[in-house]
């Protein structure tokens, strides 16, 4: 602002001597003073077209007490960037309860670490860093250029977990899956499908005999029956209010579906999209099911799921089940109806969790 005002001073000054005198230099200074503002003008614009802007974050996914470091990444043409001023740039950060919070920045070298934009506390799900505008000065000060939406991403916070105590019933224990979907890698004792056939073992059923191939060989030949692909628990997560989620209720649904995964007991762990009210199920039976659906569940949170709405998902998926699991907003767990248990949103999660048993 200092360079333009002195710059105004001076032309005003170089007007009035050029009006009361007769000067032929002062003329040819005026006009390159004149013309002056209109070519850093364009190299301001120019300087701001030909940056490029970008994050990296030294991960995709960063655990809760884990440093979140992300850096502004700038490049550009020697040329350009010889002959540019001062750059600053104004951040957006979009938090998993979709609260903003904008800052403008000063660029220093290529690099301008951005770590302190993360909340203090920030709770897990989804943030969004966006480059609203980049804004470039000229070398003198005189020209300012600007380019709008430059580029984004986003990082995930993952919830803390703690694994809960879970106590089977024999329900649960004996379940048996009714899917129309088996492995294609495992044996079971689903009699309505063949897995495929072996040799005979000492101690097999007579029942599985494959007579009609132990005939035309020399070796007495089995049946292994198929493993049904399916579980018998169902874990929901209900958010009955518009505001933000809170961390604990996260917290509590990710640690949930992490104990069935610790237990061995596969579940399926699903929630019902606020506006749109399609239901999303993920079955959880090993860590790389968990960790998809962990992603899409946080991403879902901030867009915002809803109620829980058990005769709607039993329209859309047939598969019997023992026992279905209702998170509440509040923190609330009901088993079957029946509240077992609840998590406080406002206290520290880890002791609460810890002390819970939690009978399925």
């Amino acid at each position: 602002m200092r360079i333009r005002i002195l710059y105004g001073v001076n032309l005003l000054v170089m007007l009035y001597l050029n009006v009361m005198y007769h000067w032929e230099a002062g003329r040819t200074l005026l006009g390159a003073m004149i013309v002056l503002p209109f070519l850093c003008e364009a190299l301001a614009w120019i300087t701001a077209l030909g940056i490029k802007a970008d994050f990296v974050c030294a991960a995709k996914r960063f655990q809760e007490s884990e440093h979140k470091k992300v850096w502004l990444q700038i490049r550009s043409t020697p040329i350009l960037t010889a002959l540019s001023g001062r750059i600053r740039a104004e951040i957006e950060v979009i938090d998993s309860g979709q609260s903003c919070q904008r800052k403008w920045i000063w660029i220093s070298g290529e690099k301008t670490e951005l770590s302190d934009l993360f909340q203090e506390g920030t709770e897990p799900g989804v943030v969004t860093f966006r480059i609203r505008r980049i804004r470039t000065e000229d070398a003198i000060g005189l020209g300012m250029g600007c380019r709008r939406n430059v580029a984004e991403c986003s990082v995930t916070i993952l919830p803390e977990i703690v694994i809960p105590h879970l106590e089977f019933s024999e329900q649960i224990r004996n379940f048996l899956l009714d899917s129309d979907t088996f492995s294609k890698t495992k044996s079971g004792e689903d009699a309505s499908e063949v897995f495929g056939l072996r040799e005979y073992r000492p101690g097999d059923s007579w029942q599985k005999v494959h007579w009609k191939m132990t005939a035309r060989q020399e070796h007495i030949w089995v049946k292994e029956y198929s493993l049904p692909i399916g579980a018998s628990v169902v874990l929901a997560a209900e958010n009955g209010r518009k505001e933000k989620i809170p961390g604990n209720f996260i917290r509590a649904f990710a640690s949930l579906a992490s104990g069935f995964l610790a237990y061995e007991c596969p579940c399926y762990a699903t929630w019902r999209m606020a506006e749109t009210g399609q239901i999303k199920r993920f079955l959880l039976s090993v860590q790389e099911d968990y960790d998809e659906m962990l992603t899409v569940f946080l991403k879902d949170c901030r867009e915002g799921i809803g109620n829980w709405d058990e005769e709607s998902y039993q329209e859309a998926f047939s598969e019997r089940y023992g026992r279905c699991l209702v998170l509440k907003e509040d923190g609330t767990l009901f088993v079957d109806e029946e509240k077992v248990w609840s998590v406080a949103m406002e206290k520290a999660f880890r002791e609460q969790f810890l002390e819970a048993v939690i009978e399925v």
